[in-house]
């Protein structure tokens, strides 16, 4: 098949077929030992499977086991201690958000991840989601076409997830790879759990639609272990008007577009690189002093995953 495809045979296909059988695989509470054996239940009315257990085995957490033909796969989790940067009087300041899902800065550099694409993957999985639920509801309830759009929209959630967490582990490790290449010690972030608290106004459907898709809160904890391993402390601090205020004069502005412009100075700057400064500087000084920090000359522009195509080519 291979020697085909090579020879420009595209309708060459490698050979599959179901798998009929799988190992049972048992977690969390369904794990319980007692002493060197390790009892895998099976129900109320069925004696559970007593599985003798190897005096050297691991030390740590017990968190699944899948029984084979004979065999059984233990998974162990343990902590260990691994070697850190060592601290230093740097810190830096970082602005989550939807467009650029994180700008990251120290004063001198910054670092710029791009959430368009993700963005993207969860517009067209509400467009995908709408179009299921309107062929959804031209069925009968228990019919088998309902049961199979059902399960259409599970597989689509369940594929959007996969994509959103891989995305977020790389923009993450990009985020913690600037940390540790620059020697920070703290890293200050706004707290963005008040995001939908106190709205003055009535939002539209499509902002709404945008800030309420947004995983910042798994972001945060992806950052929160990861900066841990290198001994690097993540605060969160209030971003009140921290993308307003004009980080050379200290001018509030209401901003429009990606660019910051300063009304009562002349100041411009990325919108961003204006918000994570304005973080750093507040997390430093207890308060935003203007032209202490600007925004840095040099930002790298970097994109988590590519994301052309994905949703069309896995959720279609």
């Amino acid at each position: 098949m291979r020697t085909k495809r090579q020879n420009g045979d595209k309708k060459a296909r490698y050979p599959w077929r179901f798998r009929r059988y799988f190992n049972p695989i048992f977690k969390g509470q369904a794990l319980k030992r007692d002493g060197f054996y390790l009892l895998l239940p099976l129900g109320r009315r069925r004696p559970a499977i007593r599985v003798h257990l190897p005096q050297n085995l691991p030390m740590g957490r017990l968190v699944q086991a899948e029984l084979g033909f004979g065999e059984i796969h233990l998974t162990i989790t343990r902590e260990r201690d691994e070697p850190g940067v060592p601290a230093s009087g740097n810190a830096g300041g970082l602005d989550i958000g939807s467009i650029w899902l994180g700008m990251v800065t120290d004063g001198h550099e910054a670092l710029a991840i791009a959430g368009r694409g993700l963005r993207s993957v969860k517009q067209g999985r509400a467009k995908a989601l709408a179009r299921l639920q309107k062929k959804r509801s031209r069925t009968q309830p228990g019919s088998r076409r309902r049961k199979r759009l059902h399960r259409a929209r599970h597989r689509l959630s369940q594929k959007v997830n996969q994509i959103s967490r891989n995305a977020l582990h790389h923009a993450t490790n990009q985020i913690v790879e600037f940390c540790v290449t620059h020697q920070l010690a703290v890293l200050y972030t706004g707290d963005l759990g008040t995001l939908n608290h106190k709205t003055r106004r009535r939002r539209s459907r499509r902002t709404n639609q945008t800030v309420g898709v947004l995983e910042f809160g798994r972001l945060e904890q992806y950052l929160q272990y990861k900066l841990r391993r290198y001994n690097i402390q993540l605060i969160r601090i209030s971003e009140a008007y921290t993308s307003q205020t004009c980080p050379c004069c200290g001018h509030l502005n209401k901003v429009g577009g990606r660019t910051y412009r300063c009304r009562a100075c002349g100041y411009r700057a990325h919108r961003d690189g204006v918000g994570a400064v304005n973080i750093l500087n507040k997390g430093i000084h207890g308060e935003i002093r203007p032209g202490t920090m600007l925004v840095a000359q040099r930002i790298t522009y970097r994109r988590p995953v590519p994301f052309h195509g994905t949703l069309r080519r896995r959720c279609g």
